[in-house]
């Protein structure tokens, strides 16, 4: 390995390019004039001393760390800003279409490169790229179909992208950032989407590629069609907005969602179609490798020049580039050197998960693959069968080295790995590899015989029919994946330590094997998996208001270890909340089991996560409405105890629960939404008291005002029907006198939640409001005297 690495001077730069990047992003904070003395420094040093071998390796260290350094801090400066005045507002954004819209439904997506924005009447110069998101609204008898090269003017609000919406889930404001995506912007209504040119843009792309990935999509939907067509657009353009939910669920499930889009793989099977093509023309040397990049070059921009195929690109374009001068590629090398360039062009590519999940992917084949691979080829090679096994274990190898690599990865972004991945690959990306052929070939005799090309589209929708129903077939079992919420980054540490130890013990190194077992040992004991339940303090009463889009979920942890759940969160068609957010965090928190599930009322952004979670997790207590009770009876096919007014629950030996509403007549006489027969649940811990009202409106709200008066004062309130015009009163609220209102809504939601007149009584009353469309998650702790905050980003 020594000898590799020696050999591999690209690789080495690559790594300390990377240590500086990552201390410049973590621990340091320096300024361009520091940081440019320093590079002096270390440029004299290497020249000063460049006769002695360990001062010229220092030096060339230190100068690699620096550079590092220096370009992520030249990268981070460049991110374009907006003024606070211009975040949570309306302003006008004018811009240019820098690739085609996605459209789903009555919304389309897509990047918008700024020129300018219009703030109340002042005009300031902008630049970088926005998430945009367009929404046709019902009033809308018609709507502009946005393109690539449009100039457009937009009235709506500028925000930063959301962090994670729980602890340990997804950060899409990094992964965003990282690809040098600072903003979002929202505009809704045909009225505030003004197209003021149509022929900006590239003229190149503009004439030519974008109109040959239209004509390619409509190709598809023509000869292939229905799902398969949309997995298909995926495959060869990275268009996956036609996916349903389910199935890009079943596709991480097995361990292959990476083949949902353009990447490495992909880019590699256009590559090998090229050079094939290339070599019938007998062409060499310079030629060769000028049309192979030519051809990569033109596939990028056919497929919208997204992030992971312009780094599976300038990977193909390097390795190429690699294998010319070499005479026997260095792998290690070529790997380093495309880290140097993608690197070199946006140093916070570092943080993109694509990126990370394909450089370790590929280094854990250099590194690993060759251990198991003089395993296999120790194996008995007598008869037809053994030497038939070989090439399929050979196949397995390569994937399970790849899974085991990336495992760290995908356990902290995802909070899940696959379990059969290393199966489920086997079959699925030679499959997508024979598609994507078979796609690219029916795109090029389409012009030529419409018959022809739907027979190759007929032959790869069968291919297509059957890799979707492998993926599910893998992604089915219980075992298929297994959830990681507890795995935190440092946690890497001791896992590749015995990684390193396991895979060193067949090189006969003694000295390496000792050395791993012992980096193992000692990370063991200083980061091995906590568990995250134990950072609830004696004494002390935790409530959680979890982010689930538009609908409720609140979870209350007792200083008894109890837990009680407060509904379930929404689902929808492919969407899940109990599955996606609350169980996950759940498992975060160390809860095994639920002591009290209490849904307030039956409107699914409520109820829609308890069947899963009832699958997942034993509920020794239900408690619903009486008019909910049969419904959640045959539903679950338990029992359920109902709950009305003056019912007292014994949570815990500090801990009350009062019923306070509904009542009898509100049972009776429920309004015609259901929300007036909410649940209304006073928790009380010490003098801390906590105010759930789940949906209930005025109506509601009045009679609570006059029936318990001054026993509503809570300092928390979860604010009723998430902000909602029909509630929240000024009376309620001069009732409840909360110091800290909640709203759990979801961001941009179809109902305007929540309505700004309640946000202004609320404020009024000198309430501190947090809301989970901006923040995320809210957690307080309580020790029964006051109650804090708990910040977890």
């Amino acid at each position: 390995m020594t000898t590799f690495l020696q050999r591999s001077p690209a690789f080495r730069a690559a790594a300390l390019l990377t240590g500086g990047i990552l201390l410049c992003s973590t621990l340091l904070r320096v300024s361009p004039a520091l940081l440019g003395s320093l590079l002096l420094l270390a440029c004299l040093l290497v020249l000063t001393f460049r006769r002695s071998e360990i001062v010229r390796s220092i030096g060339t260290c230190f100068l690699c760390l620096l550079l590092g350094a220096g370009k992520y801090s030249l990268d981070r400066e460049s991110l374009a800003s907006l003024p606070e005045s211009a975040l949570g507002r309306q302003v006008v954004l004018v811009g240019d279409i820098v690739e085609d819209p996605r459209i789903a439904g009555t919304t389309q997506r897509f990047i918008l490169r700024s020129r300018w924005m219009v703030i109340d009447t002042a005009i300031i110069s902008t630049g970088g790229d926005y998430l945009v998101t367009v929404k046709k609204t019902s009033a809308d008898t018609c709507f502009p179909l946005l393109r690539y090269g449009m100039l457009l003017a937009l009235k709506g609000e500028a925000f930063v992208p959301p962090g994670p919406r729980n602890p340990g889930e997804f950060n899409a404001r990094a992964f965003y950032q990282a690809n040098g995506i600072p903003f979002e912007f929202y505009a809704k209504g045909s009225q505030n989407t003004v197209v003021l040119s149509e022929t900006e843009g590239d003229w190149l792309r503009r004439s030519l590629f974008v109109p040959a990935r239209r004509r390619l999509l409509a190709l598809i939907d023509h000869a292939v069609g229905g799902e398969e067509g949309e997995f298909l657009k995926g495959l060869l353009v990275g268009e996956r907005s036609g996916i349903q939910p389910e199935t890009s669920e079943a596709f991480a499930r097995a361990g292959v969602a990476h083949v949902l889009a353009v990447s490495g793989s992909n880019v590699a099977v256009v590559a090998g179609f090229l050079a094939f093509i290339v070599a019938l023309l007998r062409c060499s040397g310079a030629l060769r490798f000028a049309g192979l990049t030519v051809g990569l070059l033109s596939y990028m921009l056919l497929s919208g020049t997204q992030p992971s195929v312009v780094r599976a690109t300038v990977m193909g374009i390097v390795g190429l580039a690699v294998s010319v001068v070499q005479e026997r590629l260095n792998i290690l090398n070529a790997l380093g050197l495309s880290a140097l360039v993608i690197l070199g062009i946006d140093a916070r590519n570092l943080f993109d998960i694509g990126f990370q999940l394909s450089f370790v992917a590929v280094l854990s084949l250099v590194l690993l693959y060759p251990e198991i691979n003089g395993l296999i080829q120790r194996l008995p090679k007598g008869g037809m069968a053994p030497r038939s096994l070989i090439p399929i274990l050979q196949l397995s190898a390569v994937s399970l080295v790849a899974t085991l690599g990336t495992a760290p990865f995908t356990a902290t972004s995802f909070g899940r790995v696959s379990v059969i991945g290393a199966v489920a690959n086997l079959v699925v990306v030679p499959a997508v590899g024979v598609s994507v052929l078979l796609g690219g070939v029916m795109a090029i005799v389409a012009p030529l015989s419409g018959w022809l090309a739907e027979i190759y589209g007929a032959a790869n929708w069968a291919i297509l029919r059957f890799t979707i129903w492998f993926t599910r077939l893998c992604a089915d079992p219980g075992f298929a994946s297994l959830s990681t919420p507890w795995f935190r980054t440092v946690d890497a540490l001791p896992y590749y330590a015995c990684l390193g130890f396991v895979f060193s013990i067949r090189s006969g190194n003694n000295v390496k094997s000792w050395l791993s077992a012992f980096l193992f040992l000692l990370n063991a004991a200083f980061y091995a998996p906590k568990s995250p339940g134990s950072t609830l303090g004696p004494g002390t009463l935790r409530v959680s208001v979890i982010d689930v889009g538009q609908g409720d979920a609140l979870l209350c942890e007792t200083p008894s270890g109890k837990t009680i759940l407060i509904d379930c969160g929404p689902a929808l068609p492919g969407y899940d909340s109990g599955t996606k957010h609350i169980g996950p965090f759940l498992a975060r928190r160390d809860v095994t089991k639920l002591d009290f599930v209490i849904v307030t009322h039956g409107h699914l952004d409520h109820t829609g996560g308890l069947v899963s979670l009832a699958k997942n997790f034993p509920i020794d207590s239900l408690f619903a409405t009486p008019n909910l009770c049969g419904t959640l009876t045959r539903q679950l096919e338990r029992r359920v105890i109902p709950l009305a007014e003056g019912m007292v629950l014994s949570i815990d030996a500090s801990i009350r629960g009062w019923v306070l509403s509904p009542s009898s007549a509100e049972l009776d006489v429920a309004d015609s939404t259901g929300n007036n027969s909410s649940v209304v649940l006073k928790v009380k811990f010490g003098r801390s008291a906590f105010l759930f009202v789940g949906d209930a409106g005025i109506g509601t709200e009045e009679r609570l005002v006059m029936r318990y008066e001054t026993f509503l004062r809570a300092d928390v309130l979860k604010v009723g029907h998430h902000g909602s015009a029909t509630s929240t009163t000024a009376d309620f609220l001069a009732s409840v006198r909360p110091s800290i209102a909640i709203v759990s809504v979801g961001r941009h939601n179809r109902f305007d939640h929540p309505s700004p007149e309640t946000i202004t009584r609320i404020r009024a009353g000198d309430a501190t409001l947090f809301r989970t469309d901006g923040t995320g998650a809210i957690l307080m702790e309580s020790d029964g005297n006051s109650i804090a905050r708990v910040l977890w980003e």
